[in-house]
């Protein structure tokens, strides 16, 4: 199972951002492949261990910890191809937001999650999943996503921060309050920390403002090419692949059961374990399976330490993650860690 990964389409926003810092990101972007980003393939992606080093890099080279924040500023609709086109043609902004979400994966996968709406008596959240826990390589994704947001919204609306800000829009971040905190101060926006996720807040009245774009015809024209390319995507999936999704969705800091499970399928425990069993496969057999393919891609392919990676994984202790890796690959997290690298 991957980590992740992300349509190249977007890295042009963080090039020009770079760009803008006076520096050279054509070297930064040759250094990690990416010379001929102008004549990338366009379902070409890069994995998402390396969108957050080339995060990590970008805030090094520039020297600027609010990098997505500036990279968010850049953001338009053609960065996200046919899902963007789509948006951008929706009758509120509401609805463009939400087109956005549910078709994330034409841009974008995640084994953390994926965006969601939440939904309240006034207001309507558009929430980007959790990635904790933060560190220097992942601040900026956050950044980045409701930074981008705010941009799309701005295209899509005709209004400028001031006037949406005055709409009663407000963003939660779920980090702490970073060292850089002043830079938010060009959303606009109310911006609370340490809150339950991260989201963008809007109230309903301003989710049913009609967009400067909006066309009936085109939109249902462009949702049918996306829903077919979304169709693609997952064609092919079987139940063992969505369970163990589900299961890799519901890990971070906890060990999933198959109730849970079942209940993100709208299932009885008893009848997905029947499901499973005519499959040949048990619940706790895909726990361990999933355990094992998204630590052993942990380990090697980004830094978070051997702690934060038994939280990700569930585990009760870094002592048990680690006896359950020794016993998938016969050796220390740490051990195997070195020799990868």
């Amino acid at each position: 199972m991957k980590l992740g990964d992300i349509n190249v389409n977007i890295l042009q926003c963080l090039y020009q951002a770079i760009t803008e810092q006076g520096k050279s990101a054509e070297s930064l972007f040759s250094d990690f492949g990416l010379r001929d980003l102008d004549l990338s393939h366009p379902d070409r992606r890069i994995s998402i261990p390396r969108y957050m080093r080339l995060g990590e890099q970008a805030t090094r080279l520039t020297g600027r910890q609010d990098i997505g924040i500036l990279m968010g500023e850049k953001c338009r609709s053609h960065h996200f191809g046919l899902m963007g086109l789509t948006a951008q043609s929706a009758a509120t902004l509401g609805d463009a937001l939400e087109t956005s979400i549910r078709f994330e994966r034409l841009y974008s996968s995640n084994s953390r999650g994926h965006s969601f709406v939440r939904r309240e008596a006034e207001r309507t959240g558009f929430c980007f999943y959790s990635i904790s826990p933060y560190n220097r390589y992942n601040y900026f994704v956050v950044d980045a996503v409701l930074g981008g947001w705010l941009s799309l919204l701005q295209e899509w609306s005709g209004r400028s921060l001031s006037e949406i800000s005055q709409a009663g829009a407000t963003v939660e971040i779920e980090f702490e309050r970073p060292a850089y905190a002043a830079a938010y101060r060009k959303w606009k926006l109310p911006v609370q920390f340490s809150a339950r996720g991260n989201t963008l807040w809007l109230p309903n009245r301003l989710c049913q403002h009609s967009t400067v774009k909006s066309n009936p015809i085109t939109f249902r024209q462009l949702e049918r090419l996306c829903q077919q390319a979304l169709d693609e995507i997952l064609q092919g999936r079987t139940l063992v692949d969505k369970v163990e999704e589900a299961i890799a969705m519901q890990l971070s800091g906890q060990t999933p059961s198959i109730s849970s499970v079942a209940r993100h399928f709208s299932l009885e425990p008893w009848t997905l374990q029947r499901q499973l069993q005519s499959e040949n496969v048990s619940f706790t057999q895909l726990l361990d399976q999933t355990r094992k393919e998204l630590a052993t891609r942990y380990i090697r392919d980004t830094k978070l330490t051997i702690g934060e990676i038994a939280w990700l994984m569930g585990f009760s202790s870094s002592p048990a993650f680690q006896r359950a890796f020794k016993r998938w690959h016969g050796q220390a997290p740490g051990q195997y860690r070195s020799q990868q690298q």
